[in-house]
């Protein structure tokens, strides 16, 4: 019987509470319940509660409560006078929960919120609050002094702090969260669909559709609790969803959010397309990569932010490693270590041809460009594009980068192998050292700076590749499958300049290639462009490959004037030597050649020729006279280009795949031009010249009526 007359005085004490509880807000003036309301939250937050709109108050087991027009004000120094607008305010209180000391909220639901969040230019944010009692504590401590009473004029107060309810859950009805920067100016803005947050145990679980930035946001789960974040403990996030129509996660926990935000989140992405992102970016422009996949850990401390445990599919390629940056110094410093399996370079590509609508220049077809931008490159008259280097980007951050991969694909049959490169950018000075790449039986060994520190960037750059099989790459290509053979490779530049034609127009080094046997065709001569093909295709006498020799091309560079040291092509039928200049700055020709051949029907088909117009539309110009000479006069101050033909056609030297030396080299020794009957390194006149140019000549001349004579006959006159 104790327990039943327990139970029956427990009922009656609810009962007689309800009821108490409803007598007394039945007689509760608003109006003064609005003016209580309005204190104890300046008091709390020292900040003024405006309610314009009328308070209405639902009665029972759980009242609630609801008022319209609300505003809470800002800080003294905000950007306007509100912090928080609200439309509709509506809360729901548990009554039973008053029995034990507690103030439960069942739900609060805010309709149409207008939340600013904003730094002042020291970086304080206006969500720091300080209560009412504390901001005036300094004077009333004084006025306490002057009085002799060391105590608050009109504490009234027992010294408890707020009481902080328990709200079960939060429902939010179209608003928007606006932040924004007091350094940058720069101001964010999220719009709020719908989002609940409702107790799940010691979490919350969380319903989100909102719209940053144009980009649509849905995301669902679990976060911590209030009193967890209030108390600033460890705050779990278990949220998957979607960005942008992006597959995303975030799963782990963020210490100490509220003194010192600590991030330790997984974090994956997947989509179609990294494009859609560019909403999020301001508008930035983000190339169409995709498909693709991004898993990585998020670690923060202090001032350094990166992601570890990083893994990146993009097509057929992929990436990991880690990447931070540390923005505590005047300038980023990002560093970065990655290895990848294959690197695609076409899977970073994707999409480029969908911007038919725009030139290469970046204007739309048929517009000129804007005012210091190069033209378009179709309309340009040089190959060396003029395009600003982006220099800005090398001073805005330090960078150290490590990249090993085991095959990058620059195109469809071209792909290199087994790559290691490292990167140091410190204040605007760009070093890539080691640049190691394999391609298919050769290294190519380099190194590359920039150094953009100075008023003037500076360029150097040395390669080297021994033994490059160009038959191959030309064959992987699809370029032509009759040419084989070899080449080495070296190069070593410098120049200065804000743009690529720029360092051409003052590089100063040398460049050198060496080959030493194969095969060539007339398809190759081809590529070189129909001109070539008119004047050396005949001295393959009517086959369509001959044996390759030798090649040796030797540049000098001087203030973006390359200077031919040595030009001479070897073949089983014929042999090929010249020299001249490029000039870099106009990309201007000046080469003149002669030829040879070691076929007797053929001879009267070897004349010189010359070389002129632009590296973009190059002439080539058959002169039986004129180029003989010319190849004498701007070749002779290195090479005679008439002693080599006569060392390496006229049989003073044996070379190529099958001899013991390169032919080319040797014929370009002084000995073997004295061998072959004429004096080395002579720039004034070559004994034989008058009579090598009139049986050029009479030979051109009886080839010219030859086919003279062809063309009557295929008309029938």
């Amino acid at each position: 019987m104790r327990i039943k007359h327990i139970l029956l005085a427990f009922v009656a004490l609810i009962v007689t509470a309800l009821v108490g509880g409803y007598i007394y807000l039945s007689t509760l003036d608003f109006e003064t319940l609005k003016a209580q309301l309005q204190g104890e939250v300046e008091k709390a937050t020292g900040r003024q509660l405006t309610i314009d709109g009328p308070l209405d108050l639902a009665i029972g087991l759980q009242p609630a409560v609801a008022v319209d027009q609300v505003a809470l004000s800002n800080a003294d120094w905000g950007s306007r006078p509100q912090m928080v607008t609200l439309e509709r305010f509506e809360l729901e209180l548990d009554l039973l929960s008053l029995l034990t000391g507690e103030v439960q909220v069942n739900r609060v639901v805010l309709v149409r919120p207008d939340i600013l969040l904003e730094t002042d230019p020291a970086g304080a944010g206006n969500w720091v609050m300080t209560a009412a009692a504390e901001t005036a504590a300094d004077g009333t401590a004084a006025e306490g002094a002057a009085t002799g009473d060391g105590a608050p004029a009109d504490s009234g107060a027992s010294g408890d702090g707020p009481l902080i309810p328990n709200i079960v859950a939060v429902e939010i009805e179209e608003g928007q969260f606006v932040y924004r920067d007091g350094v940058s100016g720069e101001t964010t803005t999220l719009g709020l669909d719908s989002l609940t947050l409702a107790q799940a145990g010691a979490a919350q679980e969380l319903d989100l559709v909102a719209t940053f930035q144009g980009a649509e946001i849905a995301l669902a789960g679990t976060i911590g609790a209030p009193a967890a974040v209030m108390a600033d403990a460890d705050l779990p996030i278990d949220l998957s969803g979607s960005v942008a129509g992006n597959d995303v996660s975030v799963n782990g926990t963020v210490a100490t959010p509220l003194s010192a935000p600590t991030p330790n989140l997984t974090v994956s992405l997947a989509g179609e397309s990294l494009a859609s992102f560019a909403p999020l970016a301001g508008g930035a422009e983000i190339p169409p990569i995709g498909p693709y996949s991004l898993e990585g850990r998020v670690v923060s401390e202090g001032q350094r932010h990166g992601l570890e445990d990083l893994r990146i599919t993009a097509g057929g390629s992929d990436l990991s490693g880690s990447a931070s940056a540390d923005l505590s110094g005047d300038r980023p410093q990002v560093t970065a270590e990655l290895t990848a399996g294959v690197i695609d370079l076409r899977d970073f590509q994707a999409g480029a041809a969908e911007t038919g609508g725009e030139a290469a220049g970046g204007a739309p077809a048929g517009e000129s460009p804007p005012a210091g931008e190069s033209p378009p490159a179709d309309e340009s008259p040089y190959v060396i594009p003029e395009m600003p280097l982006p220099l800005d980007a090398l001073r805005a951050a330090d960078a150290t980068l490590q990249l090993q991969a085991g095959v990058l694909r620059i195109d469809e049959g071209l792909e290199l192998s087994d790559i290691t490169v490292g990167v140091n950018l410190t204040g605007g000075n760009l070093q890539v050292a080691p640049l190691q790449a394999g391609y298919q039986e050769s290294l190519l060994e380099g190194q590359i700076g920039l150094d953009a520190s100075g008023e003037t960037p500076r360029l150097a750059t040395q390669f080297s590749v021994d033994e490059l099989d160009f038959g191959r790459m030309l064959n992987e290509q699809g370029i032509t499958e009759d040419v084989q053979g070899t080449m080495d490779i070296r190069i070593d530049l410098t120049g200065s300049g804000a743009s690529p034609r720029a360092i051409a127009s003052s590089l100063n080094g040398s460049t050198e290639v060496v080959n030493d046997g194969g095969r060539i065709s007339n398809r190759l001569l081809a590529i070189l462009g129909a001109d070539f093909t008119q004047v050396l295709g005949p001295l393959l006498g009517g086959e369509d490959t001959t044996a390759l020799n030798c090649i040796v091309s030797r540049f000098q560079m001087t203030d973006g004037v390359a200077t031919s040291q040595a030009l001479v092509l070897d073949t089983a039928s014929f042999s090929l030597a010249g020299g001249g200049t490029i000039d870099l700055r106009s990309e201007e020709l000046d080469m003149a050649f002669d030829t040879d051949s070691r076929v007797p029907a053929l001879v009267s088909l070897a004349i010189p020729f010359n070389v002129r117009g632009t590296l973009k539309n190059p002439r080539v110009v058959p002169d039986a006279l004129g180029a003989l000479q010319g190849a004498a006069g701007v070749a002779a101050t290195v090479v005679n280009p008439l002693a080599v033909l006569g060392a390496v056609a006229g049989g003073a030297v044996v070379g190529g795949s099958d001899g013991e030396a390169n032919a080319c080299l040797a014929a370009l020794d002084p000995d073997a031009q004295a061998a072959a009957g004429a004096e080395p390194q002579d720039s004034g006149p070559i004994e034989g010249v008058g009579e090598a140019v009139r049986d050029g000549a009479e030979g051109a001349g009886q080839a010219i009526e030859q086919g003279v004579d062809r063309l009557r006959n295929l008309f029938g006159d």
